[in-house]
């Protein structure tokens, strides 16, 4: 620095001499020079690199100090580097000494430093590698074919949320040495891409289908007749094969001429095999690692060794971890390094490095020093001895190198990553650089020279830094036809964490699908898929939701503004409707079609398609023409309005009151097999004709049957049929009379069923909007800083409480610890506030009066009363229907009791012994509503009248 003062000096009075006279010389040289000077001191700061953002706190001595022992280390690998360079003039320099962020050299292994973080995810190794290429930004080397000069620390690193790729490969191998793995850091050279970041040409692994397991089919125990039996062949076509054949072949030629025509950037690369790079490498067997692997620090991918899948790795020079540092001695086959201008003789004149005998020997000459000089804590000296075994080397740099060959020589070439053998304990394959001789009792061994301790304080991450994952809470990925967008969670107000872009070709043009998924909605929506292509919209939910809802699709057609919807879809999971629905299909305006499962009446699907859509009931009651059509009233498509816009981020559905009454023409019902009763009597599919006034039934297939039984009624009582098995009895017309009445209840409930659950999709739909309008998000009981907001929106319910109750600010702010605190307790308890609709529905601009005290009285009294009402209707009405249902079979069974037999007594027995068991227990229930009834409204009223906030204005 002081010469480079003096020739700045210099400069500027030669810049000088030309403009000003002799006089006023002298005093601009003063002038200039001491500019000079404070110049030098800010240009420090190009040469040593500093924190955009000082922390105010000053580093720790480690930082900005060497001890006595790392400037022996120092001295040490200065000497070994000098050594290796002149064996091997030919090979890369090798990365020992970095200078850290304060400007001070320290042994490139002492930048690790093992540390394990309080985070469950961190643990794992895959986990840990996802985090920090996702918390730390990318940097791309200055120059790509040198090393970095100033190598910061990991707790720097961590902090900035940025660095190159050997800070991001010392910070995730720190993690990893510290929650037990056997990791090193890689040092080597690469392709453009890997060292650019660049993922335009690989494809997005979230797209990649997981491995489908293939289930080995079960070996079942063959009769002798089965082998005698000749297997069908199985057939194919030979002209499908030659087609499939010519079209392979024609996309592999395309292929092949769009890669002649582009060459691939690394054959364009003028730095294609000089690019370095670091990466990190794991090696069994801690921590239960069967199979070594790669782990690229800048992506967070994992590449097994036993795979060929990390071809983008061109070279390894050397690898290191917190203890030792190797060097990569493997040499290709001597028929690959062999050159045209070359002799064999050439290549075998290069010498090894000393034998590990004699470093030995050196190094515990060298070590035999005061124990002064070994500690690792002592403090710095100025003199420093040179190792024994180097004496034979020159001091000068220029006289221990060895002279410039000619260029005849044979260039170095490195073995290829996947024949390179890491057993780091054989020396002829990896050269360490601190070596300690097994065969040593400890007592000797520790005196010899070993890699000095970590200067790096123990890494430290914060909840709120981890919970943030990515910088500035996003990140954006570009794969090969598609785009990746990160949030980290609750860093968007509708929950989002991922943004998939996926495109039909490479080039990123034309659109197919934008996936969207989402975290800690209360909803339960996981992912919205929107496809433009096909104008359709696809949403998936987790367990949990109100309504059960697995999926809901739609297909809209946006320049249709009266008819927006055609279908829609709505998947439930299975078991979490009390009727067993799973799927809904609603072609709009034409048919709705419900699957189920696990139903006691076996019934698996209905449908009802409706007329033509143009013909549309009027409010008036349907003519005698067609008194026996049944309307329901359906989600039409004038009834929903859907704001699908394939450019906007959300999607919102609005629903109006208006809806449309269609005239059924058909309804349908199917049934599984119930293997109780004969198939002959067991109904497979049951045909509503409501257009033809007719009932078509099918029953199941007998066994070893192709044909199935069959029986149509008509409306004016006829019935015909077609019987299978003629030996199974011909029902009776009795039987058939009971058949029809039972049909012609089926399809009333048939109606009833497919309007209740219209009502029901309707209402999910409503639900829906309301979710997409005010969406809500979950937020953890134990995340304080997030349920800070929440404790303000409670501080503002108990100040409107306070002023429904007339009270002022002071009133407010002097109980609104002890009402939070007793919400809370009744929170725990489960308790609810029976006034809060109530108070809540009332203006908070008006005190609290009598008159608005008794409004709310009487509004809760009511509430109670029309609940009481209606599970007593509720009752009552079960009661009823049970009493006629056992009537009706009571006569039935008077009218005709010649008809009688055996089976039919005792099913008769059955049926009246379970009916007035539930007849005498919804007479229980009754009585016991009515009792309980009057007491729960009498409690209430107490309540009410002793309630601190309408006891003062009810007195």
């Amino acid at each position: 620095l002081d010469r480079f003062a003096g020739r700045r000096k210099q400069w500027y009075q030669r810049r000088v001499r030309g403009i000003f006279n002799e006089d006023k010389l002298l005093c601009w040289q003063y002038v200039i020079y001491v500019i000079s000077l404070v110049t030098i001191t800010m240009d420090e700061q190009y040469f040593f690199p500093y924190n955009p953002h000082p922390d105010p706190k000053p580093p720790p001595h480690s930082y900005t100090s060497r001890t006595q022992y790392e400037d022996l280390v120092i001295e040490y690998i200065e000497n070994f580097r000098r050594q290796f360079l002149s064996l091997y003039p030919s090979r890369p320099t090798l990365y020992l000494c970095p200078s850290n962020e304060h400007g001070v050299e320290k042994f490139i292994t002492s930048f690790i430093r093992p540390s394990k973080l309080p985070f469950k995810e961190l643990y794992d190794a895959k986990g840990a590698a996802s985090f920090i290429a996702d918390h730390i930004e990318y940097e791309e080397l200055s120059y790509p074919a040198e090393f970095p000069s100033v190598l910061r620390s990991p707790t720097d690193v961590l902090k900035d949320k940025r660095g190159n790729c050997f800070e991001i490969s010392i910070l995730l191998v720190s993690m990893l040495i510290g929650n037990g793995y056997d990791a090193y850091c890689v040092s080597g050279t690469a392709n453009i891409e890997t060292t650019t970041l660049d993922l335009t040409s690989q494809t997005c692994p979230l797209l990649t289908p997981p491995p489908v397991e293939i289930e080995t089919a079960v070996q079942h125990d063959l009769s002798p007749y089965d082998l005698l039996i000749a297997k069908r062949p199985l057939l194919s076509s030979q002209f499908q094969k030659r087609k499939e054949q010519k079209k392979r072949e024609s996309e592999a030629s395309l292929s092949n001429s769009e890669n002649s025509n582009d060459s691939s950037p690394s054959q364009k690369d003028p730095y294609h095999g000089y690019r370095l790079h670091c990466w990190v490498l794991v090696l069994p067997p801690k921590r239960d690692v069967e199979n070594a692997f790669f782990i690229e620090s800048t992506t967070g991918t994992i590449y097994p060794l036993s795979e060929s899948n990390y071809s983008h790795y061109i070279s390894i020079e050397s690898v290191w971890n917190d203890s030792n540092y190797w060097v990569n001695m493997q040499q290709p086959k001597l028929s690959h390094t062999i050159l045209p201008t070359q002799s064999n003789s050439n290549i075998n004149n290069i010498n090894p490095l000393p034998s590990i005998a004699s470093r030995l020997s050196s190094i515990a000459s060298f070590s035999q020093r005061p124990s002064t000089v070994l500690s690792q804590n002592s403090p710095k000296q100025s003199i420093v001895q040179r190792p024994s075994f180097f004496t034979n080397m020159q001091s000068s740099p220029s006289q221990a190198l060895p002279p410039i060959k000619s260029k005849a020589e044979p260039k170095y070439r490195s073995v290829e990553v996947k024949d390179i053998v890491f057993d780091m304990g054989d020396p002829s394959k990896w050269e360490p650089v601190f070596i300690s001789d097994a065969s040593q009792d400890e007592q000797d061994n520790s005196q010899v020279l070993r890699a000095p301790n970590s200067w790096v304080e123990k890494l430290h991450l914060n909840k709120e830094t981890y919970q943030e994952r990515y910088p500035n809470g996003r990140k954006t990925i570009h794969y090969c036809g598609c785009t990746v967008e990160y949030f980290s969670e609750y860093n968007r107000s509708d929950g989002m964490v991922k943004r998939l872009y996926i495109y039909k070709d490479k080039t990123n043009t034309q659109l197919v699908e934008e996936r969207e998924v989402f975290a800690n909605r209360k909803d339960f929506l996981s992912t919205r898929s929107k496809f433009p292509l096909d104008n359709k919209v696809s949403e998936q939910f987790s367990r949990g939701s109100s309504s059960g809802l697995k999926e809901h699709t739609y297909i809209y057609e946006p320049l249709d503004n009266e008819n927006p919807i055609e279908k829609r879809e709505m998947h439930f999971y299975p078991g979490f409707r009390l009727d067993g629905l799973i799927l809904r299909e609603e072609f709009v305006g034409r048919k709705i079609a419900e699957t189920y499962a696990d139903r006691d009446d076996l019934m698996v699907y209905r449908s009802a398609t409706f007329a033509d859509p143009s013909y549309v009931f009027s409010n008036s009651p349907p003519s005698s023409a067609v008194s026996t059509a049944r309307t329901i009233q359906t989600t039409s498509s004038k009834s929903i309005e859907s704001a699908v816009n394939p450019a906007n981020n959300n999607t919102v559905l609005k629903l109006n009151d208006s809806e449309k009454a269609l005239p059924i023409r058909k309804m349908s019902q199917k049934f599984a097999r119930n293997v109780s009763i004969a198939a002959d009597d067991d109904v497979q599919k049951l045909t509503f004709h409501i257009d033809q006034k007719k009932i078509v039934i099918r029953y199941h297939l007998g066994e070893g049957r192709i044909t199935s039984s069959t029986r149509v009624y008509t409306k004016d009582g006829k019935a015909k049929g077609f019987q299978v098995d003629p030996f199974h009895g011909k029902p009776t017309p009795r039987q058939l009379y009971e058949d029809y009445q039972r049909f012609l209840s089926l399809e009333r409930d048939c109606i009833a069923r497919l309007r209740d659950t219209d009502r029901e999709a309707l209402e999910i739909l409503q639900l829906r909007e309301t979710q997409e309008n005010y969406i809500e998000l979950n937020v953890s009981i134990y995340d304080i800083n997030r349920n800070k907001s929440l404790h303000g929106l409670e501080s503002t319910a108990i100040s409107n409480a306070a002023r429904l109750l007339g009270r002022d600010s002071t009133f407010a702010g002097g109980v609104s610890t002890n009402m939070g605190a007793e919400n809370r307790k009744k929170e725990r308890r489960g308790e609810v506030d029976y006034l809060a609709p109530y108070l809540h529905s009332l203006p908070l601009d008006k005190p609290m009066t009598r008159e608005i005290a008794v409004q709310v009285k009487e509004a809760c009294l009511k509430a109670m009363r029309d609940r009481l009402v209606q599970k007593y209707n509720l009752i009552q009405s079960r009661l009823e229907k049970e009493n006629s249902a056992l009537q009706k079979r009571q006569k039935a069974r008077e009218i005709d009791k010649t008809q009688n037999t055996p089976e039919s007594e005792e099913e008769y027995e059955r049926f009246v012994q379970e009916t007035s068991f539930r007849i005498k227990i919804l007479e229980q229930r009754l009585a016991r509503h009515q009792k309980q009834g009057v007491e729960k409204f009498t409690t209430l009223e107490s309540k009410l009248a002793n309630d601190s906030r309408l006891a003062e204005f009810l007195r």
